[in-house]
């Protein structure tokens, strides 16, 4: 009953996100038709655009269809793009995945050690001066950030040429390397609030009774942090992470914008800009289904690492 609960409130969840945003069309201001024309295009010319597009149904006819073509598949045809927006968004949504997923394990590998270290070593010289540049890394913006690492790494260094992404269907080799550099620019603040939560809830389970009995029992500290505290500490780490990885997915748009990566966040800028309702609806899709799902998963790892939460669901 619980994952049935669960799964339709997902539905519910992305249908009302989709139908938000078909309604935020109609009242911004703007005109795909005009778009499409100019702005010397003649009346007659737009009511007959309008009219093939669709745009003088009513909004709920104009949902309804789209909702109905969406759920077999099909997305409608670009107006921007002139081709079909499955079509578009397989070609974009691939460096977007690879983007997510980079950044993503980038804020694992830099936060555990990190997070670990800080909270063994608490209150040390290390400790302190660690804690003074995460603080200055969690205020830094990914898209200043991007800047500073095309400039430094790019510019300066030459590790990568600002600007010239290679498409995942050209040469996945050759565009993880160069989403690294993105990735790296999404994942430095991230990994930094990481670092903070998990040392915070290390530092917590530091002063429970099962700790000092593990250390009564002759464990050192390393050991009673790894298989003792780490496990319980991860109970609130989780959500942040996935809070985190759902930002992930969802791509982000200045810094693909900074990169010159062709993802869905800069396609959805483009399409916003040009009206093109299909693009925008069938990524915003998307967003919606990843974020649900990632927080279906949070809280399937929750259960698991508390008992607690598994005895009040049964």
């Amino acid at each position: 009953m619980t994952i049935l609960k669960k799964f339709l409130a997902m539905v519910g969840t992305v249908l009302l996100l989709s139908f938000l945003s078909f309604l935020a069309f109609q009242v911004i201001p703007g005109d795909a038709a005009q778009v499409q024309l100019g702005t010397n295009a003649t009346p007659e010319a737009l009511l007959e655009l309008r009219e093939e597009l669709g745009l003088n149904d009513p909004v709920l006819v104009r949902y309804a269809r789209w909702l109905k073509g969406a759920l077999q598949g099909d997305f409608g045809v670009s107006t921007r793009y002139r081709m079909p927006v499955s079509e578009l968004l397989s070609q974009m949504l691939p460096n977007t995945l690879a983007l997510a997923l980079l950044s993503l394990l980038l804020v694992l590998v830099l936060a555990f050690p990190l997070g670990l270290l800080c909270a063994r070593f608490e209150g040390s010289l290390f400790d302190r001066f660690f804690t003074w540049v995460n603080q200055t890394v969690m205020a830094v913006p990914s898209f200043f950030l991007g800047i500073l690492i095309s400039i430094f790494l790019g510019i300066v260094l030459r590790l990568f040429v600002p600007g010239r992404a290679v498409s995942w269907s050209e040469n996945p080799a050759e565009c993880l390397r160069y989403l690294f550099f993105p990735a790296l620019a999404i994942a430095l603040p991230k990994a930094a609030m990481s670092v903070r939560f998990l040392k915070s809830s290390l530092i917590t389970e530091k002063n429970k009774d099962y700790v000092r009995t593990a250390r009564g029992k002759g464990m050192s500290r390393t050991r009673v942090l790894l298989t003792q505290m780490l496990g319980n500490a991860m109970i609130s780490v989780v959500t942040f992470l996935g809070v985190v990885a759902a930002e992930a997915l969802a791509g982000s748009i200045v810094v693909e914008q900074v990169f010159g990566v062709n993802g869905l966040g800069r396609l959805l800028v483009a399409s916003i800009a040009n009206r093109d309702y299909n693009v925008v609806q069938a990524i915003i899709l998307y967003l919606g289904i990843a974020v649900v799902l990632v927080n279906l998963l949070v809280d399937v790892l929750y259960r698991r690492l508390d008992p607690r939460v598994r005895r009040q669901a049964s």
